[in-house]
């Protein structure tokens, strides 16, 4: 029969061992739940991320779209060549670049200027001008998380070059003997189904041709 030292060390030590399994499961659970509650951060860190990244993707392709435009309305206008509509409108899209992006819970939103090998201009056949690229962006989480790289392309701009030309062509032959008028119908018969519009009009002896791009909604007037 068991006397009461025995029973109370028996005591003792069922008492410490409880003590040790308490200790361990709660420790356990605290990691447990810590790599739990991290790992959730982590996914709202990194869906943060992506979003933020596709919002500068998408504030960089409106601006280079407006970019465009603006260069070839402004330019335009003037009767400048295409190789200046082109530098004015990097020009343009690098200064809202140079501007930044501040976004809250993030460290850093690197965003380089474009230049000739991340940001290409293409004339197509039918006057309009198509931009695209890739630019290195990095957008790093407070927690660490980056997300990488930003997709560009200028999408649907004004026919510029087209505008041009025809534009030209309507000139000289305004000048060159026709009456305005006449040549203003002819142009608006043969081109309408590009969805081109012209005004020619003779104002003091000087010739105006204006022709409008109905697709795109903008005007080229020399």
């Amino acid at each position: 029969m068991m006397d009461s030292r025995g029973s109370a060390a028996l005591l003792a030590f069922f008492t410490i061992f409880v003590i040790i399994s308490s200790l361990v499961a709660v420790y356990l659970f605290e990691r447990g739940y810590g790599t739990k509650l991290g790992a959730i951060e982590m996914r709202i860190a990194s869906d943060a991320t992506r979003a933020v990244l596709k919002s500068v993707e998408t504030e960089l392709n409106q601006t280079l779209k407006t970019s465009v435009e603006a260069a070839m309305y402004r330019l335009g206008r003037a009767g400048r060549e295409k190789g200046e509509i082109t530098v004015a409108a990097r020009e343009s899209f690098n200064t809202r670049i140079r501007a930044g992006w501040s976004y809250h819970n993030f460290q850093s939103i690197s965003v380089p200027l474009s230049d000739e090998n991340t940001l290409h201009f293409e004339w197509l056949p039918d006057g309009s001008l198509q931009a695209t690229g890739y630019l290195d962006v990095v957008v790093t989480h407070l927690t660490g998380v980056k997300g990488f790289g930003a997709e560009l392309s200028s999408g649907v701009v004004p026919r510029y070059g087209r505008m041009w030309y025809l534009a030209n062509r309507a000139y000289e032959e305004a000048t060159g003997g026709k009456n305005p008028q006449q040549v203003e119908d002819e142009f608006n018969e043969k081109y309408s189904c590009e969805l081109f519009t012209f005004s020619v009009e003779s104002v003091e002896g000087s010739v105006r041709v204006t022709v409008k791009d109905d697709y795109a909604g903008r005007a080229l007037a020399g």
